[in-house]
């Protein structure tokens, strides 16, 4: 007996597909974010709680990193996805943050000028506003 092909669907049929995740509710956001740029030993962090304006720029220590997350209510945190994001958002969801991680590629295309901590992190919440980028949880 032989392979035998799936049936083939009828060309205007629809597929089912589950709902995109969106980052903490699109433009029209209701929680704060705190996008992050992560290194070996120093982060680079800025908040946002209102789209396009940033409040607060930090660069923390590894030790200051953890307490600035310890300390804060639950909030949306971006990163672009690498290894060690994926260390730090089981870390931070352990702590009850949402972690959303960022396609490497599509975080690229919002930075402005050189490539540094600061641009990045800038990057990652203007990335984070698009709904056509995908996210990974």
């Amino acid at each position: 007996m032989g392979w035998t092909p799936p049936p083939k669907r009828h060309q205007r049929a629809k597929e089912i597909t589950a709902p995109k995740p969106r980052i903490g509710g699109g433009a029209h956001m209701d929680t704060t974010r705190v996008a992050v740029d992560l290194a070996k030993s120093v982060f680079q962090v800025a908040v946002s709680s209102v789209p396009g304006r940033i409040d607060q720029h930090q660069r923390l220590s590894r030790e200051r990193f953890e307490r600035f997350f310890a300390q804060r209510e639950s909030t949306d945190v971006l990163m672009e996805a690498c290894g060690m994001a994926h260390h730090w958002g089981r870390h931070l969801e352990a702590l009850g943050h949402r972690v959303w991680l960022l396609p490497p590629a599509d975080v690229a295309r919002y930075r402005d000028g050189n490539k540094t901590d600061r641009a990045d992190t800038v990057a990652i919440l203007e990335a984070g506003r698009n709904e056509a980028i995908d996210p990974s949880r």
